[in-house]
């Protein structure tokens, strides 16, 4: 909606000629994996437990992730709690190699904004910034309007929500990742009344299936491509986009760059509706749109995380509303 209201893109007047397709030359050869709804169901199952990690194929990671828990979940009470040991302790050193690496994200911004510049000239930033200012204002009334009133039936205010996860926000936002903050969310939701079975499969499940903000971004983005290149769309096509949207926004990774790879996925998948090779002018903004995007998800995510505890009768509501006040 926000998309065709504000027009972003609009006047770009940009052709596919212009593209660089080395620029995209990786997103084109992923493109036979996730051609149909059929094969990015069957791409769930991984062919064997090593290669989901070496690939980064977040969904199997996912399908692994299951099974090992039952596994877990069977076995007699003094294995249980040495192979949790082991897990938490490789959590924790995973977590610190993932900040060590998102200190380098900056450095890969910069990079992409002078190319997009030098490529396309001064020109395209206030194009581009049009762009940012339409997520900025999706972002916002999503999170206001549409999770606002979900908090108000969960008898709280969305602002004494935000104002309890500002330092994750924060976090979030520096590393234009949801990830950074995963282990500092858990540890906060279960210190204050969520239940630790709730919070322990809500948010890791959430940063693969309940990612708010990578979807405003995908559609608007989608959006923006039809308005710079003069792609016109029917219903029928709007409709495509929206179930394949569905399908292929599952499975990604919190990470930086992530939406842009999901991006290159859906567009893959709809036929060559809107050529790849259009996602080139998208690489020098993906930072921004990354820690926009990011957020979004948290706050969507965490928030899920509360209702549902809530729901389940999990949520000390007298402790995390004693929280919220702080």
């Amino acid at each position: 909606s926000f998309g065709h209201l504000f027009h972003p893109g609009s006047g770009m007047h940009l052709t596919i000629a212009q593209m660089d397709p080395s620029l995209v030359s990786k997103y084109v050869n992923n493109k036979a994996s996730v051609d149909s709804f059929s094969k990015i169901f069957l791409m769930i199952v991984p062919p064997d437990p090593i290669s989901p990690f070496i690939h980064g194929n977040t969904l199997q990671v996912l399908f692994i992730a299951v099974i090992v828990g039952f596994m877990i979940f069977y076995l007699s009470g003094k294995y249980q709690q040495l192979i949790m040991q082991k897990l938490k302790w490789l959590q924790h050193y995973a977590f610190k190699i993932l900040s060590i690496i998102m200190l380098f994200s900056p450095i890969a911004s910069f990079a992409a904004m002078s190319f997009m510049i030098g490529e396309f000239g001064v020109g395209i930033v206030w194009n581009m910034l049009g762009l940012v200012l339409t997520m900025i204002v999706s972002c916002m009334f999503f999170v206001v309007v549409v999770l606002g009133i979900i908090a108000k039936f969960a008898g709280f205010s969305i602002f004494r929500f935000l104002k309890f996860i500002k330092d994750e926000i924060i976090l979030v936002f520096a590393t234009s990742s949801s990830e950074s903050a995963l282990g500092p969310m858990i540890k906060k939701l279960t210190d204050n009344g969520a239940s630790d079975s709730v919070v322990g499969i809500v948010i890791p499940a959430g940063y693969s299936f309940n990612l708010d903000g990578t979807n405003i971004y995908l559609t608007l983005v989608i959006a923006f491509l039809c308005h710079a290149f003069n792609i016109q769309l029917n219903i029928y096509d709007y409709i495509l986009i929206i179930a394949t949207l569905m399908a292929t926004s599952k499975g990604a990774a919190g990470v930086s760059g992530a939406g842009f790879i999901v991006l290159a996925g859906t567009l893959a998948a709809m036929n060559g509706k809107i050529p790849l090779v259009t996602i080139g002018i998208l690489l020098g903004i993906d930072k921004i749109m990354s820690e926009l995007r990011s957020v979004t998800n948290l706050i969507g995510n965490s928030l899920a995380t509360i209702i549902i505890s809530k729901l389940e009768r999990q949520l000390d509501t007298k402790k995390f509303m004693e929280a919220l006040d702080q």
